[in-house]
């Protein structure tokens, strides 16, 4: 009987693809639509969300719509943010 012999195998690798070759300007603008997308969703996400809940619970005023209460909360929020920076980059 003759003994088995154990040889160990260099690991194989892991393939790796390649990254695909994509035009600059098409990822520029592929980037800045998201981008923009993503300040929108931040922008009137919240405020959206918040008006449909009041009027589900039935928190309207007569004749108060909901894209009126989507544009007056925008507003605050833009109010606030703008407070915010003013006070932020105002020189001491």
């Amino acid at each position: 009987m003759a003994a088995a012999e154990l040889v160990d195998a260099a690991p194989r690798r892991a393939r790796v693809r390649p990254a695909p070759d994509w035009p600059k300007p098409l990822v520029a603008a592929v980037k800045a639509v998201g981008g923009l997308a993503a300040l929108a969703g931040a922008a009137f996400g919240p405020p959206t969300y918040q008006c449909r809940q009041m009027q589900e619970a039935g928190q309207f005023y007569y004749g108060d719509t909901l894209r009126a209460c989507v544009r007056a909360r925008v507003a605050e929020r833009y109010a606030t943010a703008e407070v915010f920076l003013a006070r932020t980059l105002a020189p001491r």
